[in-house]
């Protein structure tokens, strides 16, 4: 006898995990944008950076964050800068330290600190002004 076994939400969630694992390194590997994993990466990967970057603050529940993840990632390309990605329902506490209200909420952070900020979707050529404005570019 044959048993269909359905997928659990909790497999399922563990699939995608793994495939964004897969993913994040692959990112990692290009070294332009990455996903923040606890308060001790954001402290090493954001406020310790040696460039400055832009750090995104989404959430999965958000339909403006979906539509602004892949402009941001086409401008951190096309300008080489690093984007940290951080889940606000992951880590609350980075949210709340951080005074992001609304989702998404993009910074641009300088040695730690930061020296823009703009929130809710955007158009490409805004984000490449905000980047030229706040001399987050590295090419």
């Amino acid at each position: 006898m044959l048993v269909a076994i359905r997928p659990c939400a909790r497999s399922t969630r563990a699939a995608w995990s793994l495939a964004n694992a897969r993913k994040a390194s692959l990112t990692a590997v290009f070294g332009k944008s990455f996903d923040i994993s606890d308060e001790d990466d954001f402290e090493r990967r954001v406020l310790n950076a040696p460039a400055p970057l832009l750090v995104d603050f989404h959430a999965g529940w958000c339909g403006p964050c979906k539509a602004l993840a892949p402009l941001l990632e086409e401008a951190v390309e096309q300008q080489g800068v690093e984007l940290a990605r951080v889940d606000v329902d992951v880590l609350a506490d980075i949210a709340l330290e951080w005074e992001v209200k609304e989702v998404p909420a993009v910074l641009a952070v300088k040695d730690g600190k930061v020296v823009g900020k703009f929130v809710g979707f955007q158009s490409k050529a805004f984000i490449s002004e905000f980047l030229h404005q706040h001399n987050i570019i590295k090419n």
